[in-house]
């Protein structure tokens, strides 16, 4: 978050995904973070930036997104391998005022788990390589792209 400082300077008082956390009405209908909404975020998105629809499944307690296309590579804003992200980035395929929906994720997700190019990795939270996510996460190895996804960061 931006605020003017003294004239011609601006200060940084806090990033845009703890801004995001402070401020779920954004982003959420009911005004409250919830992991369904998220998952129909990230099926939207994936929608709109490969043209096909995502396989989307439920592992437990676990949201589980995969696609055959790489959807974090395209889009007029790309998102980095890790989610390593502090600023909520447009979403301008889907229209004026609308955010990535990985940003959405990276701010109000708990725990997170990206399969890519280089492989499964956590990219937040804690999560041990016998959870069962893991499995679902090799029975995809003909997707480009999976993220998984549980729980809500207090």
């Amino acid at each position: 978050m931006l605020i003017p400082d003294a004239p011609g300077t601006i200060r940084i008082i806090e990033d845009s995904l703890t801004w995001a956390r402070r401020h779920p009405s954004y982003f959420f209908k009911d005004g409250k973070a919830s992991t369904n909404e998220i998952a129909s975020y990230l099926q939207q998105g994936v929608e709109t930036l490969t043209n096909e629809a995502p396989c989307v499944e439920r592992v437990e307690d676990w949201w589980v997104i995969a696609s055959h296309n790489d959807w974090f590579r395209l889009g007029r804003f790309p998102i980095p391998e890790d989610l390593s992200l502090s600023n909520l980035l447009a979403f301008p395929e889907l229209g004026q005022n609308f955010v990535r929906p990985e940003a959405v994720l990276a701010a109000f997700a708990k725990d997170i788990v990206v399969q890519g190019s280089a492989g499964a990795h956590v990219v937040k939270g804690t999560v041990q390589t016998r959870d069962p996510v893991y499995l679902r996460l090799e029975e995809s190895a003909g997707c480009s792209r999976v993220v998984a996804f549980r729980g809500i960061e207090a």
